[in-house]
């Protein structure tokens, strides 16, 4: 898979592979789903 980073605002900042894989689209996706995921695991803790 090739990771590129979309937005050219990152672009000169992020140069690295692991960075631009931070900040593709897959990357912050996959950030905003383990949020939700870690927000939603207390909750079913307690029922």
């Amino acid at each position: 898979m090739t990771l590129t980073a979309s937005n050219q605002l990152f672009d000169a900042y992020f140069t690295a592979r692991e960075m631009r894989g931070v900040f593709c689209d897959q990357g912050r996706v996959q950030a905003m789903l383990d949020f939700e995921a870690a927000l939603a695991r207390p909750r079913l803790a307690s029922g």
